[in-house]
């Protein structure tokens, strides 16, 4: 495993740039995959994130059941078939927010994401910004 993702994520680009500059550094590259793959190792992280009904309020939860009891009324019994009826929008909803905050933290700081809308001055009062420092309140002194 490992030095197939030594090859992904070294090797190809390195292999790339000789042949851009009409080398061919196989054997070197080769050497170095062989000697690379036998002290490194390779490992992946999985995260299973779940989304219980205690993030509901009282009012979804209702919500949440009316629906539930309404689309179990439309399908005919299944047996033990999963009951694909019981997804919820409202569910989904939180679970995609939650999971969109759990990546936001892993990227880090959204200063640091290089595609980020943020930090590009969005009104005409920040682009004609004199340079002056401001104070916690955002004024200027």
């Amino acid at each position: 495993m490992a030095a197939r993702e030594i090859e992904r994520i070294n090797m190809d680009s390195c292999r790339r740039v000789g042949r851009e500059v009409g080398l061919d550094l196989s054997d070197i590259l080769d050497e170095r995959l062989r000697l690379w793959s036998e002290t490194m190792r390779w490992e992946t992280s999985c995260f299973i994130l779940w989304t219980r009904r205690a993030v509901l309020t009282k009012e979804e939860l209702k919500q949440m059941k009316e629906e539930k009891a309404a689309a179990a009324k439309e399908v005919p019994r299944i047996g033990d078939a999963q009951r694909f009826f019981l997804r919820s929008e409202l569910m989904a909803a939180h679970h995609t927010g939650f999971v969109n905050r759990v990546m936001a933290a892993l990227r880090g700081p959204k200063s640091r994401r290089p595609n980020s809308r943020r930090g590009k001055p969005s009104s005409s009062r920040a682009r004609r910004s004199t340079g002056r420092p401001r104070d916690l309140n955002g004024s200027r002194p």
